[in-house]
């Protein structure tokens, strides 16, 4: 018996999953819309959610103007509190009015390498996740800037109807509008 076991199986093994994942969620956001059968798409929507809040806490820029406004609030919303509490340290002391140029540059220096870094993390485990760099690119440039305002949600499933050969139950897995 299989109780309180998470997850659906799809009649595959693990790799063959796995695989079926990384290749519908390629391909969704590629396309940003895919055809597939309702359990596939219920399946991986949770996955390409994770995948677009990741990218969305990815974006370097939106990190450094909210660390340099001391946004404390806006900033441990896209990354950890400790991580949050860092880089508005390294802001709060290259605001700092009684140091030197290089003391500044230098100080400004770290708070840029924390924030670039982050962003790499993100998109190394993005990369891990798909199979294709230009969707990763994709994802990163144009999906995360897209819902940066949007918490959750960046997905819709909209059921159409059953396919002609075993009468499965189809459904379209599609990206919102924002």
């Amino acid at each position: 018996m299989r109780h309180r076991k998470a997850g659906r199986r799809l009649g595959r093994t693990s790799g063959q999953r796995r695989a079926l994942y990384r290749n519908l969620i390629t391909d969704l956001l590629r396309h940003e819309r895919v055809r597939t059968t309702d359990a596939k798409a219920r399946a991986i929507r949770s996955k390409a959610e994770k995948l677009i809040t990741l990218s969305r806490r990815g974006q370097t820029e939106t990190i450094l103007e909210l660390a340099r406004a001391n946004d404390e609030a806006g900033l441990s919303a896209l990354v950890q509190k400790k991580r949050a509490q860092k880089l508005l340290v390294l802001a709060r002391e290259a605001q700092i009015s009684d140091l030197s140029d290089e003391e500044r540059e230098a100080k400004e220096g770290a708070l840029d390498q924390t924030a670039r870094a982050m962003g790499v993390h993100a998109r190394r485990q993005a990369q891990g996740r798909l199979n294709d760099p230009a969707v990763v690119r994709k994802l990163f440039d144009e999906l995360g800037p897209r819902y940066q305002d949007r918490p959750g949600g960046y997905t819709r499933i909209l059921k159409v109807g059953f396919r002609k050969g075993d009468a499965a139950p189809m459904a379209l897995i599609e990206l919102v509008e924002e």
